[in-house]
């Protein structure tokens, strides 16, 4: 069995190179976060650093890790489904060879740890490369002499480790999956999921999002009562509660299911009149096609959400505060300070965002290959990518958007009950920003990739991808 793990990745290495961006984000994000924790402890020990200072890099660091290991979960395990999507054929034949189902299953986790690592290394060359500056904007930004960490191997090491429970984690059901192609129906065209696992999948879902809400219902409930208790530490309190949130709305809707996201997107879609054919055809695609698009509104989703979410929580406690006569000194309001609290995810989120985009690039090209068959010319074709990468932006910035409200409704809450006053602070040109950099990212791996094979005879397209 050892030389078909090692034939199998071989094999797939160039559809692993697809995804890889993700994996190495991931990777990086974790390591800047212990990368924070040891530099804490060292300072500490040093006698450079107060042991405020080391609360306060050992926060940074946790909650990049925190939040940049639920996140690569997510995203890690949507690119996963996308290399097995992709490698159906190649699955198949193993099961057709003889392999067993926990065979299959080896078979995907072997490729998952071995994936990792390797782009662990890449991962662990750019946290070492960019972490010291990021000490230095530290050291400037909350006045503090930060030591240099060195070389802290157990960081690394840790945030490899982590890496790769993460993948696992976040691959183990595609492998499962995966291991349940049969060989004859792997090579046919995907039939529609039985009724019993399909039934099995929303009580999960259920299960799953019925969590989520109880946690974010019940803040709100028990936050009065645990105020009283907390005393000054409450203002702490709402805040981290409120980040917690921010993060736990997203794993709700991510939950939900490619049939939530995609009917909320056709729902929407429906409204915007459609003069010719070409948005209709976008926006009807989708629903066939929606656990592709699923996959792209998700990392979107958990970019704009984090960084809108952080940007508006901070505004708000800040507007809330000046509303009560009160001066709040924040050193975590500045975009860089934000940055650094969710920067984990909000790279991971991206990576897996760009590189889930150009993933797929295969089959939309034979998607658009039997357009033209039927009529689509070159235009029609680029238009429907278009409206593709616009309908998969709007509904993640939307998904985000309300990521971010559930936070800001629940720390306006907050500071109302502790304060008697709350004003919200709503961004709108960062807000604006974000919509524009996120359409322009989903314009340029979408429409970008299709580009070489609109040159090509259909034919030739579609043949390509059906012997894949």
């Amino acid at each position: 069995m050892r030389q078909v793990y090692l034939a199998e990745i071989k094999n797939s290495w160039l559809t692993w190179l697809g995804v890889s961006l993700t994996f190495v984000a991931a990777n990086y994000g974790l390591a800047v976060g212990f990368l924070y924790v040891a530099t804490g402890i060292k300072g500490y020990a040093a006698g450079v650093l107060s042991a405020v200072n080391l609360g306060q890099l050992a926060a940074i660091g946790g909650v990049n890790i925190l939040f940049g290991a639920i996140v690569a979960a997510v995203v890690i395990g949507s690119s996963t489904a996308l290399v097995i999507a992709a490698r159906r054929g190649a699955f198949a034949r193993l099961a057709l060879a003889g392999a067993t189902p926990g065979q299959v299953v080896r078979v995907v986790m072997s490729q998952l740890v071995v994936v990792t690592l390797a782009c662990a290394v890449v991962g662990d060359i750019l946290a070492a490369v960019l972490f010291p500056f990021y000490l230095d904007a530290e050291a400037a930004d909350r006045e503090m002499a930060v030591p240099k960490v060195g070389q802290a191997l157990w960081a690394y090491l840790a945030a490899n480790l982590l890496c790769v429970g993460m993948a696992l984690i976040g691959g183990w059901r595609q492998a499962r999956a995966a291991s349940r192609i049969p060989p004859v129906e792997a090579l046919r065209p995907v039939r529609e999921t039985p009724a019993a696992t399909r039934r099995r999948r929303w009580i999960l879902r259920g299960l799953a999002i019925a969590g989520c809400l109880l946690v974010i219902i019940g803040s709100f409930v028990v936050f009065p009562g645990i105020a009283t208790v907390a005393g000054p530490d409450a203002g702490d309190l709402a805040f981290q509660l409120a980040v917690l949130l921010l993060v736990v709305t997203g794993l709700a809707i991510a939950v939900a299911g490619p049939s939530a996201l995609a009917g909320f997107a056709s729902a929407w879609a429906s409204l915007i009149p459609s003069p010719g054919g070409v948005w209709h055809l976008a926006r009807t695609t989708l629903r066939v096609r929606a656990e592709r698009f699923a996959r792209s509104v998700t990392p979107i989703m958990f970019a704009v959400g984090l960084m809108a979410g952080m940007i508006a929580t901070i505004g708000t406690l800040e507007a809330s505060m000046l509303a009560a006569g009160r001066e709040l000194v924040l050193s975590s309001a500045g975009p860089f300070a934000i940055f650094t609290l969710v920067g984990a995810p909000l790279i991971v989120s991206g990576a897996g965002a760009v590189g889930g985009l150009v993933m797929m690039a295969r089959q939309r090209d034979a998607e658009l290959a039997l357009a033209s068959i039927v009529g689509a010319t070159p235009r029609q074709r680029i238009l429907t990518s278009l409206f593709e990468a616009l309908l998969i932006t709007v509904t993640g910035v939307i998904a985000g958007l309300l990521m971010a409200a559930v936070a800001v409704v629940f720390l306006a809450f907050a500071v109302n009950l502790l304060l008697g006053v709350s004003a919200v602070q709503v961004p709108m040109v960062f807000f604006g920003s974000v919509i524009a950099v996120c359409l322009a990212i989903a314009v340029a791996a979408t429409v970008g990739p299709i580009i070489p094979a609109l040159r090509k005879p259909a034919p030739a397209v579609i043949a390509k991808l059906t012997a894949e």
